[in-house]
């Protein structure tokens, strides 16, 4: 059984701000503030190798730019419906690890200080990708929110709206 996970959320823990780049669509990229999460972003990319982690994983870099060191990838395996990361740099598949859950429609992903992550089975977010502060308080991300509501608005088919 083939099960496509989501990452609901993608919170960071590191004391650094990070990027965060989808390597199979380099379109979506976030940075990630320290203490900030990134909501409802996309699904884990399949790997099987180090050549598709290279190409499609997760990738994040320290100090939200990329030319900042790259401290991990993540990716999912079809064959055993499993998330897992590779830390630092290095894309070579049997330095993979487990990311402690799985298979499930949704994980939070927390990157701790150490800049590993843990996972745990989550409930889908209802509102389309944006990051917020952990605390979810303040003018910032009400304004937030509010652009990511008319973004979802705008993807809409003109037939559809009303």
């Amino acid at each position: 059984m083939v099960w496509n996970t989501g990452l609901n959320r993608l919170t960071n823990r590191t004391g650094s701000p990070l990027l965060f780049i989808d390597l199979e669509d380099p379109r979506y990229a976030a940075n990630i503030p320290v203490g900030a999460s990134l909501v409802s972003g996309p699904v884990f990319p399949w790997c099987d190798n180090s050549f598709e982690v290279s190409r499609k994983a997760f990738r994040v870099h320290r100090g939200g730019s990329i030319s900042g060191p790259v401290i991990l990838h993540m990716f999912q395996n079809y064959r055993d419906d499993t998330c897992y990361f590779i830390s630092g740099g290095s894309v070579l598949w049997g330095q993979k690890r487990d990311m402690g859950e799985g298979p499930s429609s949704y994980l939070n992903v927390t990157i701790n200080a150490n800049e590993l992550p843990t996972a745990v089975t989550a409930v889908a977010a209802l509102l389309p990708a944006v990051t917020e502060q952990v605390d979810e308080s303040g003018d910032e991300f009400a304004g937030e929110l509010d652009r990511a509501f008319e973004a979802l608005r705008r993807t809409r088919p003109d037939d559809e709206q009303g």
